[in-house]
């Protein structure tokens, strides 16, 4: 776990590396850096690696802390199932009930392959064929992510070469904090994240900060 000097010293150099940000952003950067508690749900009907699913979140919170001042600290790690394409309304609560109060977002992790044409709604507004495989979901106001058929995922990389399922976790939890879909291909919210090159853009940053204390059901 990265101590407050260390993230202070990475806010500093982040600083100095992202002069370009506007005015209020550079002093959101500056400000205390935010640790979100995770509840971590491994699907127990199509169960992820539990070292993949640490990896992936230590690797994107590091980014996330740079790169914003915001960290995601895992509290629990616990098994869970239910129908994960299921509608937000009816989902959220689930998800919050099968996790500690203390936790402010939930995070699934599966192996389950889902197509687009498997659901009864349309989640997004996504080109591409119905026959398109559905990577999951993020509610900004529930606070969860879904992201389905990960070990599959974990083996691509994205058009920079990053681990695709890395590039697909920062893109939802963009989406934990409102940040629209991007047409800039070197930023990771560029839809599909895939074909982007995962990277950080003065605007991605600004649009995160701009959210940086924001809370999830039931706090919201």
């Amino acid at each position: 776990t990265m101590n407050t000097n260390s993230k202070t010293q990475g806010l500093m150099l982040a600083a100095l590396l992202l002069a370009p940000l506007r005015g209020n952003a550079q002093e959101l950067l500056s400000a205390p850096p935010r640790d979100i508690p995770v509840c971590v749900i491994n699907d127990s009907q199509a169960p992820v690696h539990q070292a993949l699913i640490l990896d992936t979140l230590a690797s994107v919170s590091a980014e996330y802390s740079k790169n914003t001042g915001i960290s995601f600290q895992t509290i629990v790690v616990t098994s869970y199932s239910t129908d994960y394409t299921a509608w937000p309304l009816d989902l959220g609560p689930k998800l919050k009930g099968a996790c500690p109060p203390e936790a402010e977002v939930r995070l699934v992790f599966s192996n389950q392959r889902v197509t687009r044409n498997d659901l009864d709604y349309s989640p997004d507004k996504q080109e591409g064929n119905i026959n398109d495989e559905f990577a999951g979901q993020t509610h900004p106001y529930f606070g969860f992510i879904v992201l389905l058929n990960v070990e599959a995922r974990a083996k691509r990389s994205d058009a920079a070469g990053h681990p695709a399922i890395e590039t697909a976790l920062k893109h939802e939890i963009g989406h934990l904090f409102e940040v629209e879909h991007a047409e800039e291909l070197n930023s990771f919210m560029h839809t599909p994240s895939s074909l982007s090159n995962g990277g950080w853009t003065i605007q991605l940053i600004e649009a995160i900060l701009k959210n940086k204390d924001k809370r999830w059901f039931p706090r919201a």
